[in-house]
């Protein structure tokens, strides 16, 4: 081999390894262990930003264009999909279901952007729905025989939830960030599982509007099955998911401005669902249901939670 002469050799560059420092340290309970990534900053917008945190969030938004582009021919078709409910019978009930599918793609679409802006401005919420998203994907894929690329697309969001939680640059920008406005661990817990509970029980009341104008019709298929009264169920449970959706989504808010009654609204509406979970869905186990609700309640109550709200009235 060719010996490079010393002088063109000294002259080369040498890039130093990384050698991780005691702020690289991160963990998992009680294990600990040195972050592999050095800590490297980029300017988006005028903004310096972790690395991690930009690369993050531009997955999630380049999932949610491409759900969008993926979406596209049914969304122009959404015209005629609304138009198609004016009519009855079977063709109504086929619009309907070709409409609430089209609103959960729209409605993923809307959460993965939105989980992007938030990771991105640092917010830890964005932390959390990122969590909520990966375990949801996880689920579905577990649970049935999904698509291919739903299955990339769980293994993306929990590495990049690992990402956030376990990164100690990643965690600095949560810590470090105006969005989080001082908020403990267990408030934003909290506001992570009412906003998504606000935004599912809005899509559902956005799904059930059509049973409005066709209270007859779906009456009459209603008595095929032997429910007459269908479409005035289904109007029914409009307005209650309706009122159940704003009174979530009031919660977060006033959790957020540390207002008590917040939390007041937030545990009224957990006994609540876990109620009907108990004794209203027959067949279905009430633990999930109970749990999540536990996540929204007991953080508000003790600990840095409660002092969240005590501190602001002293």
């Amino acid at each position: 081999p060719l010996a490079v002469p010393e002088p063109v050799a000294a002259a080369l560059p040498v890039e130093a390894a990384y050698t991780p420092s005691s702020e690289a340290m991160t963990g998992v309970g009680s294990m600990n262990f040195a972050w592999p990534v050095p800590d490297r900053t980029v300017e988006v917008s005028g903004r310096q930003r972790s690395l991690e945190i930009v690369v993050v969030a531009a997955l999630y938004l380049l999932a949610a264009l491409w759900l969008l582009i993926e979406a596209w021919p049914a969304i122009k078709a959404l015209p005629d999909l609304i138009s198609g409910l004016g009519g009855s019978g079977l063709g109504f009930a086929f619009g309907w279901v070709a409409l609430l599918a089209l609103l959960v793609i729209l409605y993923l679409v809307v959460g993965l952007a939105y989980t992007a802006v938030k990771v991105f401005n640092g917010d830890p919420l964005g932390r959390g729905l990122s969590a909520v998203i990966a375990g949801v994907l996880v689920l579905s894929v577990l649970g049935s025989e999904a698509p291919g690329g739903m299955g990339v697309a769980a293994l993306v969001s929990v590495l990049a939830t690992a990402v956030l939680f376990l990164s100690p640059w990643a965690k600095r920008v949560f810590a470090e960030s105006e969005a989080r406005a001082e908020r403990p661990s267990g408030i934003v817990l909290s506001q992570t599982l009412l906003l998504v509970m606000a935004s599912l029980l809005g899509l559902v009341t956005i799904g059930l509007l059509p049973s409005l104008g066709s209270v007859g019709e779906l009456n009459t298929l209603g008595e095929l099955t032997g429910s007459g009264s269908a479409g005035t169920t289904l109007v029914v449970g409009l307005l209650l998911f309706g009122a159940a959706a704003a009174a979530s989504w009031m919660a977060y808010t006033r959790i957020g401005k540390r207002d008590p009654a917040g939390r007041i609204i937030a545990t009224v509406l957990a006994a609540i669902f876990s109620l009907f979970s108990l004794f209203a869905l027959e067949g279905s186990n009430p633990l999930g249901t109970m749990a999540v609700h536990a996540g929204i309640v007991i953080p508000l109550w003790v600990g840095r939670g409660k002092e969240w709200f005590t501190s602001a009235a002293s």
